[in-house]
C-alpha cells in the first residue's frame, strides 16, 4: 500500500499538470485557467490538501474527489460554477475546510453536505444563492464553527438548530427581512454574528427571547454586527442590546438606520470596550445612554444627524481614549455648550485628530467654525438667540447692552419663566466660559 501511495505521488509530480507536494499530501492548480479538471492528473488517496481556486471551473463531475477520505481542505473560490452534483463531496469524512466563495453558484441541494461531519469552516460568500437555503442542508454538521454566506440573495435566515458549536456567523449583503427566536436559539457559542446590509424591518426584544424567557444572544462575546433596515426599506429603530452577555467586547452598529437611543439601550455591557455607531440616522439619545459602558475606550458617532449633544452625556465613560463626532450637522447655539465644552477638554480624544474635529452647520455665518473654539458670547447671542434646551431659533437686534444683563431680559421678554432655575445653574460655567 505504502509503495502504491509512493508510485502515485512520483506520477502526480512527474506527470501531473498541477503542483503536487509528496511531503505535505497536496496539490495546488492554483491559478492554472483550468475549464476542466485534466484527466491525466493524477491524485493520491492520502492526499490532505487540494487548491483549485482562481481557475474558470463551470462545474465538477460527481466522482472527482470519489475515495479522497484523508482530505482536510478543499478551495474551490474564485471559479465559475454554477452547479455542484448532490453527491460530489460524498467520500470527505474528513473535510474540515470547504471554500466555494466568488463562483454562480445559484442554489445548493440539500444533500451536498450530508457527509461533512468534520466540517468546520464553510465560505459560499459572494455567489448568486437566492431564497432560503434547503432546511436539511446542515443537518449533519453538528461541529462547525465558521459559516459564511455573506453576499448572496437569501431572504430567511438559515435553519441552524444543531450547530451549538457554531462560533461565527456571516449572512451581511443579503435580502433577510426578518429573524425568527428560534433561529438563534441554540447558538450558544456565537460570538460573531454579522447581519448588516440586509432587509430586516422590525426586531423587536420579543425576537430574543423564546418562551422559556431564554435569551439567544447571552453567549455572545466578540464583534455584534446587525443590520436593520435597507435602502429599499428604511426603519425608525430603537434599540436594545441589554440582553447580549457581559463579556462583548466590540459592538458594530455602524451603517443602519437608528434614530434614537435610550437609556437601556446598551445596559449590562460593562465590557464593551468598542462601539461603532457611525453612519447611521442618529438625531438624539438619552444623556445616560453611555452610562453602563464603564470600559468603553473608542466611540463613534460621526456621520449621523446630531444637533448637540445631550449634557454630560460623555462624562461617565471614564475609560474614554477615542471619539470620533465629525460629520454631524451641529448647529451652534446655546445648546452647543457643553459640546464645545467637552471638546476643548478633549481634544487629545479626537479620533482623527484636527482633521476629526467638528463643525458648525449654522446659523449663519457661524457655519463652517470649529465648534471647540466658540464661547459663551459667540453660541448664545449675537445675530441668533437660542434659549437653553429649546427647538426654537428667535433672531435678535445685536445690543450694546452688557451681554449677561441683555441674555436675562431676553428671557423675561419671551415668557420663559421655567428655564430660570436650568439658566441659573448653568450661569457660573456660562461666566467661567467668558474667561477661558
Amino acid at each position: 500500500m505504502g509503495q502504491s501511495l509512493d508510485r502515485a505521488w512520483d506520477r502526480c509530480t512527474e506527470e501531473g499538470f498541477c503542483r503536487c507536494l509528496p511531503v505535505l499530501k497536496q496539490i495546488s492548480c492554483w491559478h492554472l485557467g483550468l475549464k476542466n479538471i485534466p484527466s491525466t492528473q493524477s491524485v493520491p488517496n492520502d492526499i490532505t490538501h487540494i487548491d483549485l481556486s482562481y481557475n474558470e471551473l463551470t462545474t465538477l463531475h460527481r466522482d472527482t474527489f470519489r475515495g479522497l477520505t484523508h482530505l482536510t481542505i478543499l478551495d474551490l473560490s474564485r471559479n465559475r460554477l454554477n452547479f455542484l452534483p448532490n453527491d460530489l463531496l460524498l467520500d470527505l469524512d474528513s473535510l474540515s475546510t470547504l471554500r466555494l466563495q466568488e463562483n454562480n453558484l445559484q442554489r445548493v441541494d440539500n444533500q451536498l453536505f450530508l457527509k461533512l461531519r468534520s466540517l468546520k469552516i464553510l465560505d459560499v460568500s459572494i455567489n448568486h444563492l437566492s431564497n432560503a437555503l434547503p432546511l436539511e442542508l446542515f443537518q449533519s454538521i453538528y461541529h462547525i464553527k465558521v459559516i459564511n454566506f455573506s453576499n448572496n440573495k437569501l431572504n430567511k435566515f438559515p435553519l441552524l438548530l444543531e450547530q451549538s458549536e457554531l462560533e461565527e456567523l456571516d449572512i451581511s449583503k443579503n435580502e433577510i427581512c426578518a429573524i425568527d427566536n428560534k433561529d438563534l436559539f441554540e447558538l450558544k457559542k456565537l460570538k460573531t454574528l454579522r447581519l448588516s446590509e440586509n432587509s430586516l424591518a422590525f426586531v423587536s426584544e420579543e425576537k430574543f427571547y423564546n418562551s422559556y424567557k431564554r435569551k439567544p444572544f447571552q453567549k455572545l462575546k466578540e464583534p455584534f454586527d446587525i443590520g436593520f433596515g435597507s435602502k429599499q426599506n428604511p426603519i425608525d429603530a430603537s434599540i436594545c442590546f441589554s440582553q447580549l452577555e457581559k463579556g462583548l467586547k466590540r459592538l458594530m452598529l455602524f451603517s443602519n438606520n437608528f434614530k434614537y437611543l435610550h437609556s437601556n439601550s446598551f445596559e449590562g455591557l460593562s465590557s464593551l470596550s468598542s462601539l461603532l455607531l457611525n453612519n447611521n440616522n442618529l438625531k438624539d439619545f438619552d444623556a445616560d445612554v453611555f452610562s453602563p459602558l464603564i470600559s468603553l475606550s473608542k466611540l463613534r458617532l460621526d456621520s449621523n444627524k446630531l444637533q448637540f449633544l445631550p449634557k454630560d452625556c460623555l462624562d461617565n465613560i471614564p475609560k474614554l481614549t477615542k471619539i470620533k463626532l465629525d460629520k454631524n450637522p451641529w448647529h451652534c447655539d446655546c445648546q452647543s455648550i457643553y459640546l464645545a465644552r467637552f471638546l476643548r477638554k478633549n481634544f487629545e480624544k479626537l479620533w482623527n485628530g484636527e482633521a476629526g474635529i467638528p463643525l458648525c452647520l449654522g446659523p449663519g455665518e457661524l457655519g463652517g467654525k470649529q465648534v471647540s473654539m466658540l464661547r459663551f458670547d459667540h453660541l448664545c447671542y449675537g445675530q441668533w438667540f437660542s434659549m437653553v434646551n429649546l427647538a426654537a431659533r428667535v433672531p435678535v437686534k445685536k445690543q450694546t447692552t452688557d451681554a449677561p444683563a441683555l441674555f436675562f431680559q431676553q428671557m423675561e421678554i419671551l415668557n420663559y419663566q421655567d428655564k430660570k432655575t436650568t439658566l441659573a445653574t448653568e450661569k457660573p460655567d456660562f461666566e467661567e466660559d467668558l474667561l477661558r
